[in-house]
């Protein structure tokens, strides 16, 4: 099989301007397209550097199981179709599936993203949320999932089934939601009274939304009505942390 060229009209096709234009992921590096194949989302094609192929040949099998094309490529062609300094030898392309719309009726732990706008930081916070076993929630605004720095930030947990859904309705419903579960809302907030480990104590079980506001402005008090509000305490005077940092450090305290 001759390897494609850089103008192969493949290669053109998926270039990275085309391919968001078609509302198209590639997941670069052998790692992330583990985690592609096992993941959820449907996988288009493989994409390999002929002097790769070889070695990636248990991919290109995984992927022909899922019925994704192969397609063997020159070097300069896998740079045409990465948007990364340094192209990995293969790649998968993907379709992102439209996200379920949330019930809060059967998960116990959210992560919500309200209007996280930073990719690095949404994927982080996907990924150690999964770690945690809670599931990301978007909450309008903000990063979308199609955008391939939270991909490769998420290292491949977006795949997962069940990882990431979206809230459609009013912030408000949530905590109206939670409320009649005996659950709650927890949002961070820098300039509250309540400390985190204040607030997680209060709690007497039941469902918990922890909420991650955007980096900029935080999460407004008015869409989240009768949540909790907490900080957490910086002995050492920062006047912030960011947002993926600070999101961690609360899903490992509330683990509890």
């Amino acid at each position: 099989m001759e390897a494609l060229a850089p103008s192969n009209p493949w290669i053109k096709a998926h270039a990275p301007h085309a391919r968001a234009r078609a509302g198209l992921v590639l997941a670069e590096g052998a790692r992330l397209v583990d985690e592609a194949l096992a993941g959820d989302w449907p996988v288009l094609a493989l994409a390999l550097s002929a002097a790769e192929a070889d070695r990636h040949a248990d991919l290109a099998a995984r992927a022909r199981g899922r019925r994704a094309e192969v397609r063997i490529a020159q070097a300069a062609a896998m740079a045409r179709l990465s948007d990364q300094p340094a192209p990995p030898p293969v790649a998968a392309l993907l379709e992102p599936p439209a996200l379920d719309t949330a019930e809060c009726g059967g998960a116990e732990r959210w992560l919500a993203l309200d209007s996280v706008a930073d990719p690095g930081n949404a994927g982080t916070l996907l990924r150690t949320a999964l770690a945690f076993g809670y599931r990301t929630l978007l909450c309008g605004g903000g990063v979308q999932p199609w955008n391939e720095k939270f991909v490769r930030a998420s290292g491949g947990a977006i795949f997962r089934e069940g990882a990431i859904a979206r809230w459609t309705p009013p912030r408000t419903d949530l905590c109206a939601q939670l409320a009649r579960r005996g659950g709650a809302v927890l949002v961070l907030d820098g300039e509250a009274e309540e400390t985190l480990t204040e607030a997680l104590a209060a709690l007497r079980g039941g469902p918990l939304a922890l909420v991650v506001g955007s980096e900029a402005a935080g999460a407004r008090r008015a869409d989240w009505p009768g949540a909790r509000w907490a900080r957490l305490p910086m002995p050492g005077g920062a006047e912030s942390l960011n947002a993926a940092v600070a999101g961690a450090i609360a899903l490992w305290e509330a683990r509890k």
